[in-house]
């Protein structure tokens, strides 16, 4: 996450340059690979002792999105889009952001509760 900064920076100065923005994506994609991998590792912990936890987090709108066969073909489509046009990784990345402010429940803080 402390890459994030210094990737967001970059993008943004050079918004149509392919590096930065190549590399804002990069950044942001490491940031949804460890996010995922930390609510499977969650729900695999949770697996046999508290199922209704692991069935909590396998039915969270954003582990459900970044295990999606359809995210990662579109994530495909952006990383060569990028090449053509690059602001299309701060476009990719503000409609993810937006489709998972709208899509967390309220409750979403209250995973063990």
């Amino acid at each position: 996450m402390s890459m994030l900064p210094v990737s967001t920076a970059w993008a943004g100065r050079f918004i149509n340059d392919v590096q930065p923005e190549l590399f804002y994506f990069i950044i942001f994609t490491l940031w949804a690979l460890a996010y995922a991998a930390l609510s499977y590792t969650i729900m695999r912990a949770n697996r046999e002792d508290h199922p209704e936890i692991a069935q909590k987090i396998r039915q969270m709108s954003v582990y459900r999105m970044h295990a999606s066969i359809w995210f990662w073909l579109i994530w495909v489509v952006v990383v060569a889009l990028i090449f053509y046009w690059p602001p299309v990784s701060l476009a990719f990345t503000l409609i993810e952001l937006v489709v998972m402010a709208i899509l967390t429940p309220a409750d979403s803080d209250r995973l063990f509760a």
